[in-house]
């Protein structure tokens, strides 16, 4: 997950660096619609390893 984030953040400063900084306010909406794309997605990746956990859970435990 921290892999992904260093990815990330790569992919958006080259794309500042090469030109993307350049276009005034596209900059803010790029930046506000990648991030929230990311959390939401991160989001949803760890809803499907906690659904997917769910059975292996012991049976006295109680679940979330």
């Amino acid at each position: 997950m921290v892999l992904r984030l260093l990815l990330s953040l790569t992919l958006v400063l080259v794309f500042l660096y090469k030109g993307g900084g350049k276009q005034g306010h596209g900059t803010w909406t790029f930046l506000g619609s990648f991030f929230l794309m990311y959390f939401l997605f991160a989001g949803f990746e760890i809803w499907s390893i906690l659904s997917n956990l769910r059975p292996f859970s012991k049976p006295g435990e109680s679940q979330l």
